[in-house]
């Protein structure tokens, strides 16, 4: 999805360790989309650079989202329970850009 937002929180990056043992940062931003008070708001993950770069409330971005939905077993005493399943969805952010900063233009 590839929308217009307005910035509501970021959280302040930090580092995790990667699968291959090497370290990426990793934050969240929730943004929501232009055009009223109750329009859709998204909790995403940002990684790498993208995590790093400072989004203030109120700042207008373009942003792209990925959104991936899993199914998830559940594990009880260690094996995984086939009779449950539980859904879980990721939204992680592609790309993002600061477009205004207290409706004034950046570019």
């Amino acid at each position: 999805m590839k929308a217009m937002c307005k910035v509501i929180a970021q959280t302040q990056p930090v580092a995790v360790q990667k699968q291959d043992g090497s370290t990426i940062q990793k934050g969240t931003i929730v943004v929501q989309e232009i055009g009223g008070k109750y329009d859709e708001s998204y909790a995403a993950t940002l990684l790498g650079n993208l995590a790093t770069t400072k989004f203030t409330p109120g700042d207008i971005v373009w942003v792209a989202l990925r959104f991936q939905a899993k199914d998830y077993h559940p594990k009880v005493n260690g094996v995984p329970d086939t009779t449950r399943t539980e859904y879980l969805q990721d939204i992680m952010v592609q790309d993002i850009v600061k477009v205004a900063v207290d409706n004034a233009e950046v570019f």
